[in-house]
């Protein structure tokens, strides 16, 4: 089934992170993540509140479940393990039948059609090591209870997913170097605050 299928297919209005997991396993940690910060980037009020840093409950929930998964990526784990706490963590998915949902998979759509098999060689153990610490570094970032620190890190990591998914290595190179660089102009971004608040 195709993910976009799977993602259609839930059809209750709240799940456990556990749930979703489940729901998910058999397409493999890379999957889960392209899915989890895919449905991060769609603009709705996932969680019930917004602080008032513009950060949501539900985004920083997805960004802990990325991390810990990424973790794993670094251990060459095959199976997906969260502890108890977040697997009891509820999300409301009745957003994904929205028009902005539906207008956001469609992008998505369209942008897989620039993906292709090539430059395979790329996506081996070592590149998939350093993909789990890039993503490490921008859940961190998305963790952050700062505005727009959590849609071009929510994206870079959903690209990059979907780039070694298809096995496309040479979109896959792209994404992983874009999203160093994004990384590097937050530090300087949060750096240059620092100076001048404290």
């Amino acid at each position: 089934m195709d993910i976009f299928a799977k993602i259609n297919s839930l059809n209750k209005p709240e799940y456990t992170i556990k749930e979703m997991n489940d729901h998910f396993k058999e397409y493999g940690i890379f999957t889960i993540i392209f899915i989890i910060s895919f449905i991060s980037l769609i603009p709705t009020p996932l969680g019930p509140i917004l602080s008032p840093f513009g950060l949501s409950i539900t985004s920083a929930i997805f960004a802990v479940f990325i991390f810990l998964l990424s973790v794993q990526l670094l251990f060459n784990k095959k199976t997906p393990y969260l502890p108890e706490f977040i697997n009891k963590k509820k999300i409301n998915v009745t957003f994904l039948k929205s028009k902005k949902a539906i207008k956001f998979k469609t992008y998505i759509e369209k942008i897989k059609l620039i993906f292709k098999y090539r430059l395979t060689k790329i996506v081996n153990p070592v590149s998939k090591i350093v993909t789990s610490i890039v993503f490490m570094m921008l859940t961190l970032i998305m963790m952050i209870p700062i505005v727009l620190t959590n849609f071009v890190p929510g994206l870079m990591i959903s690209l990059v997913s979907l780039a070694l998914l298809l096995n496309d290595g040479l979109l896959f190179l792209v994404f992983l170097i874009l999203s160093i660089i994004i990384i590097i102009l937050y530090y300087f971004i949060f750096k240059k605050l620092i100076n001048i608040f404290v």
